[in-house]
């Protein structure tokens, strides 16, 4: 699939004892072809992030090259895009005022979707495929 939804549950009460720089882990999934992908939600921030910022950190394998939009609740940066980097392997997103977003069953919905693989362009992949005929 190119889109995962993770949902925190009782995400304010988890916010209230997580303390800076700790996060919550999602499970380790596949993604558009990707495996081994990896959400963590640092509900107030990292020890590197600006104060008053939260902080969707994405894990992707090591070389990636992809585009991909994240979404905590409604709230998006829009699409970012990943070059490969033999240091990082991680992409922090900041997410400014995350707690309205906390639904009415008490979770926070984090979504992503992966866009473009620019290192794997199989069009099984592809959420779709252009042609052309001049």
């Amino acid at each position: 699939p190119a889109r995962v939804e993770w949902r925190i549950q009782r995400a304010a009460k988890k916010s209230n004892e997580l303390r800076k720089p700790l996060a919550v882990k999602s499970p380790v999934f596949s993604l558009r072809g990707l495996n081994e992908v990896q959400m963590e939600f640092f509900p107030e921030g990292t020890n590197n992030s600006p104060e008053d910022k939260a902080v969707l950190r994405v894990y992707l394998p090591h070389g990636a090259h992809v585009r991909f939009q994240a979404w905590v609740g409604f709230l998006t940066e829009g699409a970012v895009e990943t070059k490969p980097n033999a240091i990082d392997m991680h992409m922090d997103l900041l997410i400014d005022e995350w707690r309205g977003q906390i639904q009415d069953d008490g979770s926070l919905p984090v979504q992503m979707e992966m866009l473009r693989d620019f290192s794997n362009e199989d069009e099984s992949l592809a959420t779709e495929v252009r042609i052309e005929t001049a």
